[in-house]
């Protein structure tokens, strides 16, 4: 029997396990239990586990796949330390595929709680990201698909990232482009699509089609990496809100050299055990 948490960060939702067994095929247990019909139901699972007193972090996407890391993941990954009195500061460091990140719990309200996460540096080299470019940073390039050709920009914050500027979000069918641009060549380890319509200097609304999950309802680390993308081509401020189909995050970032901070909610959903 396994027993597991349930959180959802806007929607984005994760089955953690506290776990020291090194043996499970984690992988196979993503698959099998993110089914929402067939499963317990999420985009990922993550394990906890603790060593010398500090929390390590792994995310399975619903596909089997592993991803680097998730903003949104982080704070349920906070939060459910939190909530199990793992730790009793409110200051908190996770090591995740990312390394050691920066989390500070702001408000507990019960079963919801609000996180501001430190993300880290974004790297918008070719080669960190990574993207099959021979320039120093992949921005407003032209991809030609079928026979429509988007202007793209790439960065790694967390998992590698393209962020696509649209007039309206509205009339463009993400679910078709997505997955279509999710495995384009130029992005070797494949990437998450930001599909994205600024509103204003300081908000931006956006769809994303996230890298082994497909539509979510948030994405952390897309949200930052809309707001860093967007201000390096002078689109959106420092502090930026990105609303995503979930809700809202705050995106903080300082420009180059400097990491970008993320605030928002995590909330508890249900505990539950099974049998594999």
């Amino acid at each position: 029997m396994l027993k597991f948490q349930k959180y959802h960060g806007l929607g984005n939702d994760f089955l953690i396990f506290d776990t020291q067994d090194e043996e499970i095929n984690w992988s196979s247990i993503a698959k099998i239990l993110c089914q929402r019909r067939f499963g317990v139901g999420a985009d990922g699972i993550m394990t906890c586990t603790i060593r010398d007193k500090k929390p390590f972090m792994r995310i399975f996407n619903s596909d089997g796949s592993e991803a680097e890391m998730c903003g949104n993941g982080l704070r349920c990954f906070v939060h459910h330390l939190w909530h199990n009195n793992k730790f009793s500061g409110e200051e908190f460091e996770v090591h995740t595929g990312n390394g050691w990140l920066q989390a500070r719990l702001l408000e507990d309200n019960g079963k919801k709680v609000r996180v501001a996460n430190i993300l880290g540096i974004p790297a918008f080299e070719p080669e960190k990201i990574p993207v099959a470019f021979a320039g120093d940073k992949f921005l407003e390039e032209k991809i030609k698909v079928e026979d429509r050709e988007f202007s793209v920009s790439a960065v790694k914050t967390g998992p590698p990232h393209a962020v696509i500027f649209l007039d309206n979000l509205d009339q463009f069918p993400c679910d078709y482009w997505g997955p279509i641009l999710e495995k384009n060549p130029v992005f070797p380890r494949k990437a998450n699509i930001n599909f994205t319509q600024i509103l204003s200097p300081e908000r931006a609304r956006v769809i994303v089609w996230e890298r082994g999950v497909g539509l979510t309802q948030a994405c952390g680390t897309g949200a930052a990496a809309v707001a860093v993308i967007g201000q390096q081509l002078g689109k959106l401020e420092q502090k930026a809100r990105i609303e995503l189909p979930g809700g809202t995050l705050e995106i903080e970032w300082d420009g180059p050299g400097t990491p970008a901070t993320m605030i928002g909610d995590s909330e508890f959903v249900f505990s539950g055990e099974v049998e594999l």
